[in-house]
């Protein structure tokens, strides 16, 4: 039986994991407080998924998060991740 360092071993892992890159997409607003999305959200997030992007998270965009009532939400962000090649 073969028996590997910590650290050979620690590199055949590295090697072996797959690789992602990160972007973060935050639509423009518009309307009366822009509340809003501006053009097509689902052509845009289909395009980036053409792209190999995927969505992993979507976060309200918040004003104000220091008042006692948590603030207001002024837009919308996605994370979106996709495997380096």
């Amino acid at each position: 039986m073969k028996s590997f360092k910590l650290e050979n071993l620690l590199k055949i892992i590295y090697k072996t994991m797959k690789k992602y890159e990160y972007k973060i997409f935050s639509p423009k607003m518009k309307g009366f407080r822009k509340k809003t999305p501006k053009g097509n959200i689902e052509e845009e997030l289909n395009a980036l998924g053409a792209e190999g992007w995927e969505v992993i998270a979507v976060l309200p965009l918040t004003a104000n998060m220091g008042t006692s009532y948590g603030g207001t939400t002024s837009g919308i962000v996605y994370y979106l991740k996709r495997e380096q090649s």
